[in-house]
């Protein structure tokens, strides 16, 4: 009871009572479950374009074959088995068949505990932002904003991964972003000690088995500790200690993979992406057709060198599986070699998309009737239309677009004004106060961790893809607002007392 009571206190206390943090888990699981109930569940909008594989893999679990195709008997690649195995339990308590209408049951419960779990969210990121901010009022502001935050909403409600896998992405950015000092000086308030880097580790390897794109994030973690103000020999021993807990803890399903197919890999996903949205796309240039005529003209050739590797991969003892999506990748690299640039030139299109796509897109999708399956290239221009003017929409959704617009503009604001206030001045090396040296660091930690992150979307660019880095928005936001909010005040305070002392502000205000 007594370590119980020490780390809530240390969770909740000072920025926040335990009613009041009980007061935002309420209300989140309370909106969350209303929409849901009311508006996701009765049209089975929890059913989106990768819910089939999810739910493949939790059948198969559920039926005790592993991560294997339950019809076929072959392994599953494709997914990792972190998010199918939270469900597996529920298939087998209530019930389950090959249909994804014959487990309705255990999809409501399993998304009634998940809705629970994203309620818990905000609590994290309040946390985050008092660690790495030290400002309990931007910790309250950021709390509550995730509570509201329309794309944390419908992810607790959809049938997918993106929403229960933030809870261990933010807790790895709890155990980390506070404590990493900048190069020029030493701006965190608490050392980066062995035990955060283990929490780390481990946080983002939970991470990894649930989203694959963990194991990138990894790498530029260890970016981030080699150019933190310690010394070397520090530094890369943290670094080392760092990539040894979280290799461990993935190894296992990197050793499954190598077993099975002879190939060392984690998740071969990118083969897919590359073979539907990034060749065909230059195939399309080059010979002037259509776009899904140019993804079956790779689909072909993909099928049959699969078909004769894997029957080749049969007569080997034991058994060599060969990943299909593997065949994907070597079908595809060879067209997206001869012509780099534009495969570039539609990476950073889809990466723009990521970034600047609206979540309310997905309830357009409802309306549209197209939520289960994604068409094979979608325009940023195009979706934007289609939330703010376009189409035959309800006016509460368009009112939900709208409203999400104003707040994305604020916060780009927001980040281009933190750039030029704290961060220009800390690279030029320009006399400032030491918190706003602290602050130019966590904007650049910031930038760079998110970045990367939404440079991985580049196959295909989803809203939804860049919400484990919505956390480093808000502190990026919190802090220009509340440094702002200051700013005003004193200016305010100052203005009050010249008027009442009659004396010119020159007096009053100093030069620095």
């Amino acid at each position: 009871m007594k370590k119980a009571k020490k780390i809530g206190y240390k969770l909740f206390s000072p920025w926040i009572t335990f009613n009041h943090a009980a007061l935002i888990v309420g209300t989140a699981f309370a909106l969350r479950a209303l929409i849901f109930f009311f508006y996701i569940q009765p049209h089975k909008f929890y059913n989106q374009p990768d819910t089939p594989d999810y739910h493949a893999c939790a059948l198969s679990l559920a039926a005790g074959k592993g991560m294997t195709h339950i019809q076929t008997g072959d392994p599953i690649f494709w997914r990792t088995p972190g998010y199918p195995a939270l469900l597996a339990p529920f298939y087998r308590y209530f019930g389950f068949g090959f249909s994804l209408d014959q487990c309705e049951r255990a999809h409501s419960w399993a998304l009634c505990i998940q809705i629970f779990l994203c309620s818990l969210l905000p609590l994290l990121i309040g946390y985050l932002v008092v660690k790495t901010t030290h400002s309990g009022g931007a910790a309250l502001v950021s709390s509550w904003w995730s509570v509201f935050h329309l794309g944390f909403i419908l992810s607790s409600g959809f049938l997918l991964s993106d929403g229960v896998s933030l809870l261990p992405f933010t807790a790895f950015l709890i155990f980390l972003m506070p404590y990493l000092s900048s190069w020029g000086a030493r701006t965190a308030y608490e050392p980066l000690s062995y035990k955060k880097i283990i929490g780390a580790a481990i946080s983002l390897a939970i991470y990894t088995w649930i989203r694959p794109n963990g194991q990138f994030a990894s790498i530029m973690t260890v970016l981030l500790i080699l150019a933190c103000g310690l010394p070397w020999k520090e530094k890369i021993k943290k670094a080392l200690v760092f990539l040894g807990i979280f290799g461990a803890c993935i190894l296992p399903w990197y050793m499954r993979n190598y077993t099975l197919s002879r190939e060392w890999f984690f998740c071969p996903m990118s083969g897919p992406y590359l073979q539907t949205f990034c060749a065909p796309k230059i195939i399309s240039r080059l010979t002037q057709q259509p776009l899904v005529p140019a993804i079956q003209s790779l689909m072909v050739p993909a099928f049959k060198q699969w078909a004769i590797e894997r029957e080749e991969g049969k007569k080997e003892v034991p058994i060599r599986y060969v990943p299909k999506e593997l065949i994907c990748a070597q079908i595809a690299w060879p067209v997206i070699m001869s012509h780099p640039w534009w495969f570039f030139c539609d990476w950073l299109q889809e990466v723009l998309k990521s970034t600047f796509d609206l979540y309310s897109y997905q309830l357009v999708a409802c309306a549209k009737n197209t939520y289960y399956c994604d068409p094979p290239q979608e325009f940023l221009s195009e979706k934007l239309a289609e939330c703010l003017y376009g189409g035959v929409l309800p006016f509460p959704i368009r009112l939900i677009a709208w409203v999400e617009l104003l707040s994305m503009v604020i916060i780009w604001l927001s980040v281009v004004g933190a750039g030029i206030i704290f961060v220009i001045p800390f690279l030029f090396g320009l006399s400032q106060p030491r918190s706003h040296a602290s602050y130019a660091w966590h904007w650049l930690q910031a930038a760079f961790i998110s970045g990367g992150m939404l440079w991985m979307t580049g196959g295909f660019g989803y809203a939804r893809l860049r919400l484990p880095i919505e956390s480093l928005f808000m502190i990026v936001v919190t802090i220009f607002v509340w440094h702002a909010w200051q700013e005003i005040t004193a200016l305010l305070s100052s203005r009050r007392e010249r008027l009442k002392a009659k004396v010119p502000l020159s007096t009053i205000i100093s030069p620095e």
